[in-house]
């Protein structure tokens, strides 16, 4: 798979909720429990660890987060994410990009590499974001 981006820049081909990549209910029971542990995120049980991409249009489409504000900012203003966005970095997502050291600030412990692959790496969008919004001829349909 290529690299997928969401809204918020986060990297859908490598996120082990996205459908592309969803395995079975030992993975996603994994998935939930790393999610709990690392980012303290309750309410999200192994039968939510599934997503078909905040590009997804389907009135059926499953997002792991419902109440996420990001995407309906993004597409709302018609961009491809929030580094085209004029008021990058808002309020509204500066919460989510993630890095390997704050997380592991977070939980007081070093992460392992499979940790670190499957729970920090795939949000780490502030690089991406911050790259976009200096690229010249950025634009919402880019």
């Amino acid at each position: 798979m290529s690299e997928l981006r969401s809204c918020c820049g986060f990297r859908c081909d490598l996120c082990p909720a996205y459908r592309e990549n969803v395995t079975g209910p030992e993975h996603q029971r994994r998935i939930a429990e790393g999610w709990r542990t690392l980012y303290d995120i309750k309410g999200v049980g192994p039968d939510d660890v599934y997503c078909d991409g905040c590009r997804d249009m389907r009135p059926e489409a499953r997002r792991v987060d419902v109440r996420c504000k990001v995407r309906p900012c993004v597409l709302g203003r018609g961009l491809a994410h929030c580094g085209q966005c004029p008021d990058y970095p808002c309020a509204t997502m500066k919460h989510l990009p993630q890095t390997r050291g704050q997380v592991e600030q977070w939980t007081g412990r070093a992460l392992s590499d499979q940790e670190y692959r499957l729970f920090v790496h795939p949000y780490e969008s502030t690089p991406f974001l911050a790259a976009e919004r200096t690229r010249k001829g950025s634009s919402p349909n880019s």
